[in-house]
């Protein structure tokens, strides 16, 4: 009978202390509910620091802080823009990169020949028309400690940022001598593939005993009539198969033992080099062009303390994910370790370490584009489009809206149907602002105003649907066919009795 009442004393102590376990984690649960307003609630995981939430009374906020503006800094920009990100990059010490530093490029897909500003100035306004902002000033520190991270500029301001690109590139190794700097872009260059293409049947150096500068000559070879290697000691640093390779090409030439005092030329470019070795005195050297590749210094200092870098310094990232050793911070372009270093390379490593980082924000972070209006007191605040661009897609909330704007005037009408799952992509501003005074664009939650969706038999979002006087005359299920749509649209404007189904 004993046994029994221990038995029922314990299990009475158990409930008990269940029971208490049961009311303290409760009323932790209350306590960590964040309200927005009066009408809603977000749990929020106080344990989790990647919450749209803990972003809220944060100064001087931005989504993506793009850290550089070269191609891989730009293309970043425009990817992050376009998807309506408030997105700040900050221009560094270079504006445009290396990129500037050339006086033509001809390899950049889809165009023939621009000169390296050019081309960058171009990029640089397609991400301003997206609405991405600039920022004359360089990053100097990022504090990781908290989140949203802090990025310190060396004009002294302080930014929070939910994410981090950095694309701040390298700065090639110089000589340091006479006429370097004088003819770089008129017969000096540190990009065999950029340049070679403009040595055809000419002489060159390649100044250099690695590597890189065994590839540089292998390029130049294909173009130059004669490519002098000039190595400063008496062996290369290369490695044992690189020098094999190059000794099958019969119009390459090693000189050891050599070092280039000084670079000479005149108002048409370069045209020759001083050089010495150890016997003889020093002489000239007929040359029209002068590459050197002694290596590259990566921009990292700055997160030299916080973020994993390889043996040269520069940043390691995650497979494709272009993800740092640090969540929520990416790296793109030349400071890249372990990718070729051209401006194609730049810009597409950025395109997927935006995409990556897009997807952070919305699956991680929580940075839904309900909560944008939250934040806007928070926000940089040179974001001058900031819920004031006259093309952003308004929201149709109510049946009567909807009839009200549909049937309105003789503008076409077109209505965005998403979910809160699949929202919608930001080219719809930009598709409006193409049809500025010919179509109306708006957005519609189909899960919201449901009996809209089931009057035009919307069943799958994201759905589109074009109308004219009150009619359909186009609907649209895949978004990211914008050519196709803008297609749709012009034959639709062009002759208004066509009743397009797609």
């Amino acid at each position: 009978m004993k046994r029994v009442s221990h038995l029922f004393s314990g299990a009475t102590v158990l409930v008990a202390a269940l029971f208490l376990y049961s009311f303290i984690n409760s009323v932790s649960t209350a306590n960590n509910k964040h309200i927005f307003d009066g009408s809603e609630e977000i749990e929020s995981s106080s344990h989790y620091k990647f919450d749209v939430i803990n972003a809220l009374g944060k100064e001087n906020l931005v989504d993506i802080m793009v850290c550089g503006s070269g191609p891989a800094g730009l293309s970043a920009a425009i990817y992050a823009a376009r998807a309506r990100r408030r997105v700040l990059v900050l221009e560094g010490d270079i504006p445009g990169g290396q990129p500037t530093k050339t006086t033509e490029v001809d390899n950049y897909p889809g165009v023939p020949y621009i000169d390296g500003d050019g081309l960058v100035d171009t990029m640089r306004k397609q991400a301003e028309g997206f609405g991405a902002e600039f920022l004359g000033d360089s990053v100097t520190k990022i504090d990781v400690s908290s989140w949203p991270y802090k990025v310190f500029t060396e004009g002294g301001e302080t930014f929070n940022a939910m994410s981090i690109i950095i694309t701040t590139g390298v700065s090639p190794r110089s000589l340091g001598i006479p006429g370097e700097e004088k003819f770089f872009g008129r017969g000096v260059s540190h990009c065999a593939t950029c340049d070679g293409p403009f040595y055809k049947g000419r002489n060159v150096i390649v100044v250099g005993g690695g590597d890189s500068a065994i590839e540089e000559a292998m390029h130049l070879s294909l173009y130059a009539s004669v490519v002098t290697v000039l190595v400063r000691s008496n062996k290369m640093k290369a490695a044992k198969i690189m020098q094999e390779r190059i000794e099958g090409y019969p119009n390459i030439k090693i000189k050891y033992n050599t070092v280039v005092k000084e670079i000479l030329g005149d108002n048409d470019g370069v045209s020759g080099v001083k050089l010495s070795n150890n016997t003889d005195k020093a002489y000239i050297l007929p040359v029209s062009g002068v590459f050197i590749a002694i290596g590259n210094i990566p921009t990292t200092g700055f997160v030299k303390d916080i973020i994993d870098l390889d043996d040269g310094n520069f940043i390691k990232v995650k497979d494709l994910t272009f993800e740092t050793s640090v969540k929520g911070i990416y790296a793109a372009g030349d400071i890249v370790g372990g990718i070729k270093r051209q401006i194609t390379t730049a810009v597409g490593t950025a395109a997927q370490a935006c995409d990556v980082c897009d997807k952070f924000l919305t699956e991680e972070v929580g940075l839904s584009a309900k909560y944008v209006d939250k934040l806007s007191d928070s926000y940089y605040k040179n974001f001058k489009n900031f819920g004031s661009d006259p093309f952003e897609v308004k929201n149709i909330t109510t049946a009567s809206d909807f009839d009200k704007e549909v049937s309105k005037d003789d503008l076409l009408v077109v209505m965005d149907f998403y979910t809160e799952e699949q929202e919608l992509p930001g080219a719809s501003s930009t598709i409006a602002k193409n049809y500025a005074k010919k179509a109306k664009f708006f957005k519609v939650d189909a899960k919201k105003v449901s009996d809209i969706s089931s009057k035009f038999k919307v069943s799958q979002t994201p759905c589109r649907l074009v109308f004219k006087d009150g009619s359909i005359v186009a609907r649209q299920n895949d978004f990211k066919d914008e050519k196709g749509f803008c297609q749709i649209v012009d034959k639709i404007l062009e002759d208004s009795s066509t009743m397009i189904m797609s």
